[in-house]
């Protein structure tokens, strides 16, 4: 290895370094909003988890409602 070898070797690894550190830089950033968007979901089915109970509810009185009806066309 010649003297004058060695500073392009040097910049060469400085620029490979300088690479990983940029992509290590794009894979935070995307895992942030990876995170951000896994919490709003995660938002998004406890609220959905919270209200399921009115949800059961509400059907159910859509059902008596429905079942009423029918027993009182029957009637007819």
């Amino acid at each position: 290895m010649a003297i004058w070898d060695v500073p392009a070797r040097l910049w060469a690894l400085i620029r490979k370094v300088e690479d990983l550190l940029e992509q290590q830089r794009k894979s935070r950033v995307a895992l942030e909003n990876i995170d951000t968007r896994l919490r709003a979901l995660e938002d998004r089915i406890t609220h959905l988890e919270a209200h399921q109970g009115q949800v059961i509810t509400e059907a159910r009185a859509a059902t008596g409602l429905i079942v009423f009806a029918v027993a009182n066309v029957a009637r007819w």
